[in-house]
């Protein structure tokens, strides 16, 4: 298993753990030996409900890669942002999520972005609205 050196920088969240269905997925294969995914749900937040977002790395070539990655969740009152790096195996994946409830109406936002040594990144993006 890799080792990994994340960093999270948070405004005025707490870490809770919630199982949802994600309504909205986007995958990013632009670097073909890493796929990235970025999921949020519900599909349509009410204020005051749960909103429940994810990004997950995955190694799909056949050596381990050591990779470097961010991911940004950005809402109407509330951004933060996961960077990090370390080594994958093959077929070895990493998941960070998270969830808060929705405060306001308008854009909640997941971008995930993860890249090699050589620079070439894999991105996605995802959104849903209140």
């Amino acid at each position: 298993m890799g080792r990994w050196l994340t960093v999270i920088a948070v405004g005025a969240a707490s870490l809770i753990a919630a199982p949802a269905a994600y309504a909205r997925v986007d995958t990013g294969n632009q670097n073909p030996n890493i796929v990235v995914v970025a999921q949020i749900g519900p599909n349509h937040i009410d204020v005051g409900e749960r909103v429940v977002w994810s990004g997950t790395i995955v190694n799909v070539s056949d050596r381990s890669r050591c990779i470097e990655f961010e991911m940004d969740y950005e809402s109407p009152t509330v951004s933060e942002f996961v960077g990090g790096g370390g080594c994958l195996a093959p077929g070895e994946d990493m998941t960070f999520g998270r969830s808060r409830r929705a405060t306001a109406g308008g854009d909640y936002t997941v971008k995930v972005r993860a890249w090699t040594r050589s620079g070439a990144a894999s991105y996605a993006k995802v959104h849903a609205v209140a």
